[in-house]
């Protein structure tokens, strides 16, 4: 599957590759990421061995999402989890506002 594949599927709101995308740009983290797309409400969850950053996660999700233009999301959930935990160590969540065109 090309790039430009990839960005399509994610644009379509293609859970898949909106982790498959993530994944291989945080790849070099140690981070894995699962995503799951309930009605309107993306939530993005990163497993890490070490404690996953919040702040940087957080503004990296906001960015790829606005980035992607994905219209069918309307707010997003982000968790940090440590290998092997099934509480997250954090949560954060915010609306998603695309900028006007």
């Amino acid at each position: 599957m090309t790039q430009a594949n990839i960005l399509e599927l994610c644009r379509q709101g293609n859970v898949q590759a909106i982790a498959s995308l993530m994944s291989s740009q945080l790849q070099f983290k140690n981070v894995t990421v699962k995503v799951i797309l309930n009605n309107d409400c993306l939530e993005v969850i990163f497993k890490s061995a070490q404690a996953p950053e919040r702040e940087n996660l957080v503004k990296y999700v906001r960015q790829e999402i606005i980035g992607l233009k994905i219209t069918c999301i309307k707010k997003v959930k982000v968790y940090g989890f440590w290998e092997g935990n099934s509480s997250p160590l954090w949560s954060q969540e915010f609306n998603l506002e695309l900028p006007s065109k």
